[in-house]
């Protein structure tokens, strides 16, 4: 298992670090492999459920276990890179956090926590809730990118319910989000520190989740006029799900459950987007739908460009 290569930082943070894995019934050699773990870790919490639960259930027993003040959830197909652990359990001693953002280095296959680019000292930028919202935006739904102050977020928000949105596989946009609309002290660290899984099977209805499911639930709790609202919907309808699209219609992504992809953006309907980039996206030949998409993704390019050379930006708010 890949806890395994993280165990030499596990252990040089011990007494500060409560780990708890969650085991949703697993049939191959996950629980010797856990068992073996504990030997070597002791204070590891394991949760093995007799049947399986479903990965949203099991975030949230596991969850429910958590009694420090922050927590972090990984999901089994990722890993933080090596000594990421330990830079980030610096930051957190030093610093008042109630969201903190880690990017990640999407990778088809690894093995060990020193795959990927190097990252050296990380860098923690604190943010406002409007740039966190911005910057992060669509990838508050990655949650093993996402470490949450888990005191301020029950004092703020005393009648959370963490299995909110249970079922729409966004479970933990029911923390994440009323963190973000509540707190204060928001940090990202733009280095991809943290090795996440591409090609990965999903399971889920891609379109559906990030099409209908996400927009309606940020809409929800931040409110239909919010920043973040508006913020996620732009990068979604323009940029996020277009990806999406080619990636499904040129085999580029995982195996994700077979769906209607034009039923399932309905939240856009009536939109520019919808009539500009997403429909014809979807219907048109695959080379006029290549030449829609190069047309989608200029002014993202040209954004890119200019912010790189740090040239005055005028962003087009489509």
């Amino acid at each position: 298992m890949l806890i395994n290569s993280l165990l030499s930082d596990l252990l040089q943070y011990q007494k500060n670090l409560q780990l708890i894995v969650g085991d949703n019934s697993s049939t191959d050699k996950t629980q010797k492999v856990l068992l073996d773990f504990h030997n070597q870790y002791p204070d590891v919490i394991l949760l093995r459920h007799e049947e399986n639960v479903g990965p949203e259930e099991n975030f949230c027993l596991c969850l429910e276990r958590v009694k420090s003040r922050y927590f972090w959830i990984v999901g089994d197909d990722d890993l933080p890179k090596a000594g990421v652990i330990a830079q980030v359990m610096e930051m957190l001693a030093r610093s008042e956090v109630d969201l903190l953002y880690l990017n990640s280095e999407w990778l088809n296959h690894f093995e060990k926590s020193t795959d990927g680019e190097r990252i050296g000292g990380m860098r923690f930028s604190r943010t406002s809730q409007k740039v966190f919202s911005e910057k992060v935006n669509v990838w508050v739904t990655f949650i093993s990118g996402i470490i949450v102050n888990r005191e301020r977020l029950m004092m703020l928000n005393p009648k959370l319910d963490a299995r909110r949105f249970e079922g729409t596989s966004l479970v933990q946009l029911g923390w994440v989000l009323p963190m973000l609309v509540t707190g204060s002290n928001f940090y990202i660290c733009s280095q991809r520190c943290i090795l996440a899984t591409g090609q990965n099977s999903g399971g889920y209805g891609l379109f559906k989740v990030f099409g209908s499911n996400l927009p309606a639930i940020v809409n929800e709790v931040c409110g239909t006029s919010s920043y973040m609202s508006q913020a996620v919907r732009r990068k979604l309808q323009w940029e996020f799900i277009p990806r999406l699209i080619m990636g499904t219609r040129f085999a580029r992504v995982g195996n994700f459950a077979g769906e209607n992809i034009l039923a399932s953006l309905g939240a856009f309907e009536g939109s520019l987007a919808y009539y500009l980039a997403l429909r014809p996206l979807i219907l048109l030949p695959k080379f006029m739908a290549y030449l829609v998409y190069a047309m989608v993704m200029l002014p993202l390019l040209f954004q890119r460009v200019l912010a790189k050379f740090k040239w005055p930006i005028f962003v087009w708010k489509r």
